[in-house]
């Protein structure tokens, strides 16, 4: 490797630890200690392999867990993009970043309720082939970032997006994410925050990403819809016990509840045991 490649100097991998873990660790201080600039490319998974002296699929679970944090980007037929130097959990301290919004939770909550299942099917009717890597990918970098301690996982924004992007409509798909940003305001990160200290949710979202995803790239529109309403059910459900929620904020919120819940017990199947009735 030449002289000034950002690698150079990096320790092999201790074997007493996950190796993913570690390489995505020294990436990540890498990131965001400016070795590896906003903008640049990282090195090749062979490079990178060969530098940390472990295998190639070890580096494809490192590459996933930065792009979950929204460290890094995919681009299709070139190396993987630095596109933030902080985690995308800490991106509204940034300057110009998240702050307080004239749109309340419920606004965003009752909003994303009714545009993200539609776009999601529509993304599973006529599917974005070019994207779905990035969706494997990241779904992946959930799962692993949740498996272990020495990462601290805060937000799955990123799994939204990638979901949502399979989606040719870019009119839609630009509602939706702009949706996404809104919603990553003061007191909505405050209540997510808590939610996913406590980490039992976000298996639970872990599920229902896997059951979107897989929805998305098996072509079936109903129950991408069907798992993504499943999942803001459930996010809904996990807001409205938050002590930051406001009465009447919270009474708002029951309803939405109310009416999705109604919504999905009309069908009394999850999507999962619905793909099963379909095939029997």
């Amino acid at each position: 490797m030449d002289r000034d490649d950002p690698l150079e100097g990096f320790p092999a991998v201790d074997r007493a630890a996950p190796v993913f873990v570690q390489v995505a660790g020294h990436l990540i201080k890498a990131i965001e200690d400016g070795r590896f600039p906003v903008g640049s490319r990282l090195p090749t998974e062979a490079q990178l392999a060969e530098q940390f002296g472990v295998s190639r699929p070890s580096v494809r679970e490192a590459l996933s867990c930065l792009q979950f944090e929204g460290y890094v980007t995919p681009r299709q037929g070139s190396r993987t993009v630095i596109t933030s130097a902080v985690p995308r959990s800490a991106l509204q301290h940034q300057p110009g970043g998240a702050g307080k919004s004239r749109f309340s939770v419920a606004d965003l909550m009752e909003a994303r309720h009714t545009l993200e299942p539609q776009v999601l099917a529509l993304a599973a009717a006529d599917p974005n082939p070019n994207r779905l890597p990035a969706v494997r990918q990241i779904v992946t970098g959930m799962k692993l970032a949740l498996s272990q301690p020495g990462l601290h996982p805060q937000t799955d924004f990123e799994v939204h997006a990638a979901l949502v992007r399979v989606c040719r409509n870019d009119l839609l798909v630009e509602a939706a994410e702009r949706l996404l940003r809104l919603g990553d305001h003061d007191v909505s990160r405050t209540v997510r925050d808590g939610i996913w200290q406590e980490r039992s949710l976000p298996w639970e979202w872990l599920d229902h990403h896997e059951a979107m995803a897989r929805a998305v790239m098996d072509q079936e529109p109903d129950l991408a819809a069907a798992a993504c309403q499943q999942h803001l059910l459930s996010v809904l459900r996990g807001i409205a016990t938050s002590t930051r929620i406001r009465p009447r904020e919270r009474d708002r919120l029951g309803a939405l509840i109310e009416r999705a819940s109604s919504g999905q017990a009309s069908s009394d199947q999850s999507p999962e045991t619905r793909r099963e009735t379909d095939e029997g």
